[in-house]
């Protein structure tokens, strides 16, 4: 099937890049991350203020019915690059005009690319974890149990601090709740650096044929990120903040989503 025409501005977003409650294209695509960490074969991504609008009177996901937390949302960052850059291929970077083609859609839920795999009860050589880290043990971005937890001054949500810092070297704020955030507001989580390694050395004692980890066995790192960190030398992130820092990391991505392609 031939490509929609990128001038005529008729191109029909994919299903699942549409929020289920606003019926528009998402720009901030959020997920339920313990379901994904659980290892889930689906997810429902939602635009995050109408999520958030929705846990407000509700602590259920409006689509599953499953308990949903407003601290457990993560930012699908794939999705959120693949949308923006579909806008700007189909529609020049308007997100009015692609909203107008938006028929009536079905919520759907697919599985990301960026989802731990299940892990397999018969291998041998890791045995099932029945004590899985608490949830706040991992990065939203990465997805892996944090080494070095950092924290806003003004956000209690908690990153690997290397991720956090290339994520903010494209757009200053938290990826999660969508404030404000620069480096220079970037704490050590010191309590929850202890609590992990605590924990860690419990799982030691208990599982030391599993390594003591819950994601040595079934994690993978987020594709967006290991895109970001596998850019050719030619593409070179500013050393110095961009007047426009939206329109900077879209032309970054532009040039990663076409090296990922060619």
């Amino acid at each position: 099937m031939a490509a929609p025409s990128t001038s005529s501005g008729s191109a029909q977003p994919p299903a699942h890049f549409v929020c289920p409650i606003s019926n528009k294209l998402m720009k901030h695509p959020v997920m339920d991350g313990a379901i994904q960490l659980l290892g889930a074969s689906n997810t429902v991504c939602f635009e995050r203020s109408s999520i958030l609008k929705s846990l407000k009177s509700s602590s259920q996901c409006p689509i599953t019915g499953r308990p949903l937390s407003p601290n457990n949302l993560v930012i699908n960052t794939e999705l959120q690059w693949k949308i923006k850059y579909w806008v700007k291929k189909y529609h020049g970077g308007n997100f009015e005009q692609a909203n107008s083609r938006i028929a009536n859609v079905t919520p759907t839920t697919s599985r990301s690319p960026s989802q731990p795999r299940e892990r397999s009860t018969t291998d041998p050589s890791c045995t099932p974890d029945t004590t899985a880290a608490p949830f706040h043990f991992y990065c939203p971005l990465s997805q892996q149990i944090m080494d070095d937890p950092v924290a806003s001054k003004s956000n209690p949500i908690s990153f690997e601090r290397q991720h956090i810092l290339k994520w903010l070297e494209l757009e200053p704020t938290c990826p999660v709740t969508g404030d404000v955030m620069t480096k220079s507001s970037l704490v050590r989580n010191t309590a929850l650096s202890k609590e992990i390694e605590s924990w860690r050395q419990q799982q030691r004692l208990q599982q030391p044929s599993c390594g003591g980890s819950f994601m040595s066995c079934s994690a993978q790192r987020l594709p967006a990120m290991a895109m970001l960190e596998s850019l050719p030398t030619s593409i070179k992130i500013p050393s110095s903040p961009p007047a426009n820092r939206l329109e900077s990391l879209s032309s970054l991505l532009d040039q990663a989503l076409e090296c990922s392609l060619s």
